[in-house]
């Protein structure tokens, strides 16, 4: 729970959405199954998504420099200034199941 409160996240009250707990019993926030309803301001879901990606794209840099590089006194990795190394690349969205 403190590493939540510390990237931006709150539970949602109860009096928010009554009609997801029971109404015989006082309950601060929203449970199901173990689990909490959470919420953070958008800017600060923003703000890890672009952290997030540009973290992924910088994986990425690495592996391909990784890929063209060769040490000193190995096989060069070029034929006629091309690289013998092709790389593919396509960004796609990760699908989010919906229940």
């Amino acid at each position: 729970m403190v590493a939540l409160a510390r990237a931006g996240w709150e539970p949602v009250p109860t009096s928010r959405h009554p009609s997801y707990m029971p109404d015989n019993g006082n309950y601060p926030t929203i449970e199901r199954k173990g689990m909490i309803l959470m919420e953070r301001p958008t800017e600060i879901t923003d703000d890890a998504r672009n952290y997030e990606l540009r973290k992924a794209r910088n994986q990425v840099r690495q592996k391909e420099a990784q890929l063209n590089s060769a040490e000193g006194g190995h096989f060069e990795r070029s034929n006629k200034d091309q690289s013998l190394v092709k790389i593919n690349r396509s960004y796609e969205s990760i699908p989010i199941p919906k229940e």
